[in-house]
């Protein structure tokens, strides 16, 4: 009986140890996969935000479909800094995916720079 417990606890860490890794490699494959998109999204929004500053127009959600995956996402952008010449604006980009009974986030942080032009 004693062999019997000693091999079911065996058994159930082993089987804990796998899982916990299958998660962690469904993460990082999820990480791999939109991480590209996520540069890109950061990359448009700080374009638009030097170039236009708080008159840029800028989509805050959406989906994206990479591989058989459907991402939500969600874009804050917020003036955290002003001067008269300067705006300093933090960017939040986060990514959703349901996955079984949980939800996997990602997510990304930046900052941009807009400065005024001189009236002539």
């Amino acid at each position: 009986m004693v062999t019997a417990a000693v091999l079911s606890v065996g058994a159930v860490m082993i089987y804990e140890t796998f899982f916990t890794n299958l998660s962690a490699f469904y993460y990082c494959e999820d990480y791999l996969n939109i991480a590209p998109w996520m540069d890109e999204k950061i990359w448009e929004t700080r374009d638009l935000l030097r170039n236009y500053g708080p008159d840029a127009v800028i989509a805050t959600e959406g989906n994206v479909e990479r591989g058989n995956r459907v991402y939500n996402w969600g874009l804050s952008c917020a003036a955290i800094n002003g001067t008269d010449r300067l705006d300093l604006y933090k960017i939040r980009l986060a990514l959703y995916l349901r996955r079984g009974s949980g939800s996997v986030k990602l997510s990304r942080n930046a900052y941009a720079l807009y400065e005024y032009e001189d009236e002539k």
